[in-house]
């Protein structure tokens, strides 16, 4: 072999080297990316989306406002695009508002606020495809890809207050029927039903 062609392949090696190191860090992260994702996928759905009411008595007087907290659960590895929530009572809609709490229909004598978001928001990988469990608010992934939504490990908390004086959607005095329904742009999500009674205000007492 002669030195010229020691010379080349020394350079060819050296160049070799300089071309594997330059691109190194690129092919490690593509590697951890892609075993990341098979993790996830292979592990099987993540845990279920809950839906949830919480805080509603079982009764109130009339002329007492009506005030409880809803709850969408967002697990790890989920992701999903809430567009909207429909507040329902007595099997019809009356308050529609956006995921901030801002109102989308009128929501006669109904106030809505969010009072915690502690979920992630924009472009990401999880399971964005959801099959119901059960009627209590209870939803299981079955499906990964990249997606756009709320994601993360946390929640969205809205408090709820009903004024009932002079609602005609509201039986007064009688049993009524509460349930939320969320929507993304392909899937709606049911929450656990609620109900409570509005009963008439006790008669003062004519012996103080």
């Amino acid at each position: 072999m002669t030195e010229s062609n020691i010379q080349h392949i020394s350079e060819y090696r050296t160049e070799k080297k300089s071309s594997f190191k330059k691109h190194a860090p690129k092919i490690i992260g593509a590697v951890l990316t892609a075993v990341v994702l098979m993790v996830l996928v292979f592990a099987g759905p993540a845990d279920a989306l809950s839906f949830k009411i919480q805080g509603l008595r079982g009764q109130y007087h009339q002329g007492q406002d009506i005030v409880f907290n809803s709850m969408i659960i967002v697990n790890t590895h989920e992701i999903v695009d809430i567009q909207n929530v429909t507040l329902k009572i007595n099997n019809e809609d009356v308050c529609t508002f956006d995921v901030f709490g801002n109102p989308l229909t009128a929501c006669e004598g109904i106030q809505v606020e969010l009072v915690e978001n502690t979920l992630d928001h924009g472009y990401g990988y999880g399971f964005d495809n959801f099959r119901k469990l059960n009627n209590r608010g209870d939803y299981k992934a079955t499906e990964f890809g990249y997606g756009y939504g709320f994601s993360g490990t946390g929640k969205l908390k809205y408090q709820i207050t009903i004024t009932p004086q002079g609602q005609d959607y509201l039986n007064d005095p009688g049993r009524n029927s509460v349930k939320l329904t969320a929507f993304s742009d392909e899937q709606s999500f049911n929450s656990l039903p609620g109900a409570f009674v509005l009963r008439p205000s006790p008669l003062p007492n004519p012996h103080p």
